[in-house]
Formats: C-alpha cells, structure tokens, sequence
C-alpha cells in the first residue's frame, strides 16, 4: 500500500486590484504621485489522502464507562491509549444499544467506534471537529518506569524502531524507550515490558530496562 495517496489540492485565488491614480495635479508643480502597487490576496488549501489505518499499531488501556439513554437504552462510552505511528494518543468513542444487549458487545462497538473516528481524522490534513468528554478517571501520560514495575504499557514510548508486540515466552511483550538525564547530559534507555493482567487486563510488568 502506498504510504501516502495522491494529494488533492483545491485553490481558490482571489485576485484583489489595488492603487489607483492621483488627480491631475496643479499647473504650478511637477511631482506626479506613482499608483500604488497591485496587490493579490491568495488563499490555498491542500487536502492529502492517505492510508492511516496501517499507522495504528495498538489500541491500550481502554476504560469503559456505561450510562443509561432510556429505559430501553443504555450507552457505553470508551476512553482508549491509542499508539499511531509510535506514539500515544487519547482517543474516544461511544456506541448506544438495547438495555438487553451484551455489555462487552456494546463496549466492543464502542472501541471500533472510536478507532474509525480517530482514523478518519487522519485521512486528510484539514479536519475540524469539537467533542467533550467527561471521566472521573485521571489521564494517562507517560513516565519513567523500572525493572519490576506493574504499568499500563501507555505509560512508556513505544520504541521507535520496534513499535509492535512480539511474543516471548507465550507472552505478549513491547520494547520501550525512556528520555531522561544522567550525569548532566540526555540519555536513552531501552527496555521491555510483558503483559501480565489476567483475563485482558491492561497491566505489564517491566522485564528490562537498560
């Protein structure tokens, strides 16, 4: 797939003539004023499509929360870590059903609601949009770890030059980069992190780092 798909450009130029000439001036002198310069006001706007959804690598951490639309409805909304081209951001999605569908189901339409939203703001480099949204839960950034820590795998750069899970040891696992200072100058450390929550939990234990 090609990673950038042709680019669409629509132009509207408008085209203002400015300056005009000075009345004759009197007999007696000879100073003539010159018209003023032409002036163009150009406003350009550049639309480019592409293929984002090969740029998404992870969705992590996602938080749930259920409210009720209706007797007969109920909503769940979804606040989701989601890494796209090797970093996190905080996406959001929500998804409204019968008050007797399958909790999960319902929460699984509103992950894929919010990965589709997230996607199509990416497809062009000119998208508008507005939304609140409201949790009782802190947000997650990221921090420096160490080896033996319980995290959220938010919590850490996805490394840079292996952003992808891999499998060790019949475990999920992600290698990690971490900014930090030691002896006045900025150093990298890398390390790995493994999933251990059970039954999909979102926690991982830092295997590694150096």
């Amino acid at each position: 797939m090609k990673n950038l798909a042709r680019a669409i450009i629509a132009t509207i130029v408008a085209v203002a003539l400015g300056g005009c000439t000075s009345p004759s001036p009197p007999a007696r002198t000879s100073l003539v004023k010159d018209p003023g310069p032409t002036c163009f006001i150009r406003s350009t706007t550049a639309t480019y499509s592409g293929n984002p959804a090969k740029e998404l690598q992870a969705l992590e951490d996602i938080r749930p929360m259920l409210t009720l639309v209706s007797e007969s409805e109920r909503k769940c909304s979804v606040t989701v870590r989601a890494q796209y081209k090797g970093k996190w951001e905080d996406i959001y999605g929500d998804s409204v059903g019968a008050a007797s569908m399958d909790v999960n189901a319902l929460c699984v339409a509103a992950v894929e609601n919010a990965s589709k939203q997230f996607l199509a703001s990416k497809e062009t480099s000119l998208t508008s949009a507005q939304q609140m949204v409201c949790t009782d839960e802190p947000p997650i950034k990221t921090r420096p770890v160490e080896k033996g820590e319980v995290i959220r795998i938010s919590e850490v750069l996805p490394h840079p030059a292996k952003p992808r899970a891999f499998t060790y040891r019949g475990t999920e696992c992600k290698m990690f980069i971490e900014h930090g200072v030691r002896n006045n100058m900025l150093y990298d450390w890398q390390g790995v992190a493994c999933k251990t929550g059970r039954n999909g939990g979102d926690e991982w234990t830092v295997l590694e780092k150096f």
